[in-house]
């Protein structure tokens, strides 16, 4: 404990140059994002979300994603945070976190009600902050209840109240602070989460599950960057029915990414779970802090109490519009005991507004896992968080491939969303049997809107969405939607 309240006041006393605006997980803002990146800076580092960007790319990324200025009072509306505020050494925006959605299947209706705030700034030109929270009412469609039923939890939401017999209630609450000493460190403190990847999902760590408790430092020099951080993931479900326990097990990872070319970037990754040395100490052994990449595997091997995993994941632009990307998991590979071939591969590619085409983003991607991946013969040592998955949302023993379309015109915008997967669809998705029954499903989402305001990312939406999964009815309806795009909620599953 005097370890983490040191770690915690060395964070706070050195932190630097962050973003004074929040970039969105969403995937076509994280493509635009990069694109605009690595127009200015092409050793830019760009599979490992949230980005840390230097001062020489951020003005210009600021102000195409946002149009946020600070010239006069006398700017449009959506120009401007609901709340800004600018001087010599503060800046603060504050935005709404809303969705009003209705949907209607022609027998059932199906709602969504999430309001909330998104507080974003800095103090001086070094610290960098976020913080935010949100409450929901909602009604689901069958797919999604029966997936709290299993796993007790919303995906990416957590846990639950019941709301007027057939809805749901819940809320939750984020926040982390961003500082730097120089423009090579980045140090980081909150409640949030993290992606590792370049497309759309991420074998490794997404932003698909909710958010957890996680120092993190990082060391970026042009061609090489390298990050280590701790993490805590906890179980949604209680243990102990006297006491209400919740486990808890404690995430060590190690990041280096780096350049071959400045075309081609190559990053490896390792994921160590540590259980709580005991019921009464409810901390990690002292080799859980140790910042060195592979240092974990090294020690342990791939069949232990504490679970490691290791990846590696690439990108290569060959031309300025074009990426092709992957990334590789073993979480532990024996070629005789069928039980440990435990490993997970994604590839794809993805479009920059090619051939000129101004705000079009285009990708394509395969994501395959065998079964056994993440999961553990030990009843603690799986990866999760909030019992659900940490990395894919279908969790292991899937196959997936995935089409997402985005264009937009001035304030008009079109997205088509298609994805289809064969997956098992058991508790907490990390089935441990390669003869589980697997289920098929296919989905489509269309739909097109107008930009309200920019800064929140405010639109308004018309869709249509089908969906169809072996052994069930079909499901398709229309949706109108007032929302803003912050974060993801993967209902795609």
């Amino acid at each position: 404990m005097k370890f983490l309240c040191f770690f915690f006041f060395f964070q706070v006393s050195l932190l630097a140059l962050g973003q004074e605006f929040a970039v969105g997980y969403i995937w076509e803002e994280r493509i635009k994002a990069e694109s605009l990146i690595n127009s200015k800076d092409s050793y830019t580092h760009t599979g490992f979300f949230p980005f840390i960007v230097t001062k020489q790319t951020y003005d210009s990324l600021f102000y195409s994603l946002y149009g946020i200025t600070y010239i006069n009072q006398k700017h449009k509306y959506w120009q401007k945070s609901l709340v800004q505020v600018k001087d010599s050494d503060f800046i603060l925006h504050i935005n709404p976190l809303l969705t009003f959605t209705f949907k209607n299947d022609s027998t059932k209706h199906f709602a969504e009600n999430t309001r909330g705030l998104l507080i974003t700034g800095q103090l001086s030109d070094k610290f960098f902050f976020v913080s935010g929270a949100t409450e929901t009412q909602a009604f689901y469609p069958e797919y999604i209840k029966t997936y709290q039923s299993k796993n007790l939890v919303i995906p990416g939401n957590g846990r639950v109240r019941p709301f007027k017999k057939t809805g749901y209630d819940f809320s939750k609450a984020f926040g982390h602070v961003v500082y730097s000493p120089t423009q090579h460190w980045h140090f980081m403190l909150g409640h949030s989460k993290q992606f590792f990847g370049y497309g759309y999902r991420s074998l490794l760590l997404s932003d698909a599950p909710l958010e957890y408790p996680i120092i993190k430092t990082t060391y970026t020099n042009k061609r090489f960057k390298y990050s280590f951080s701790y993490a805590s993931f906890q179980s949604a479900s209680a243990f102990d029915d006297r006491t209400k326990v919740h486990s808890r097990i404690f995430s060590s990872m190690h990041y280096l990414s780096f350049f071959i070319h400045r075309t081609w970037q190559v990053a490896l990754f390792e994921n160590t779970l540590f259980q709580p040395m005991s019921a009464k100490n409810n901390r990690p052994a002292e080799e859980f802090y140790i910042p060195i990449l592979f240092i974990h595997s090294s020690l342990y091997g791939f069949n232990n109490t504490k679970n490691v995993m290791t990846a590696i994941q690439s990108q290569w632009s060959p031309f300025k519009s074009l990426s092709f990307y992957g990334q590789f998991v073993l979480d532990d590979y024996s070629k005789t005991d069928s039980l440990r071939k435990k490993i997970a591969w994604q590839y794809g590619f993805k479009l920059s507004e090619p051939l000129g085409i101004k705000n079009f983003w285009a990708m394509v991607e395969t994501n395959r896992s065998l079964p056994y991946t993440y999961s553990s013969s030990y009843k603690y040592s799986m990866f999760t968080q909030h019992n659900e998955p940490i990395a894919h949302i279908l969790g292991n023993n899937f196959v997936e491939y995935i089409l997402r379309l985005h264009y937009s015109y001035k304030i008009l915008l079109t997205r088509i969303e298609w994805n289809k997967a064969t997956y098992c669809p058991t508790e907490k998705r990390l089935s441990v049997s390669s003869t589980s029954l697997l289920q098929t499903i296919e989905q489509i989402k269309v739909e097109s809107g107008i930009l309200i305001h920019k800064p929140s990312r405010l639109q308004l939406l018309i869709g249509y969405r089908n969906r169809t999964e072996s052994g069930t009815k079909s499901l398709h309806y229309w949706y109108l939607s007032l929302t803003t795009r912050f974060f993801n909620f993967y209902d795609d599953f």
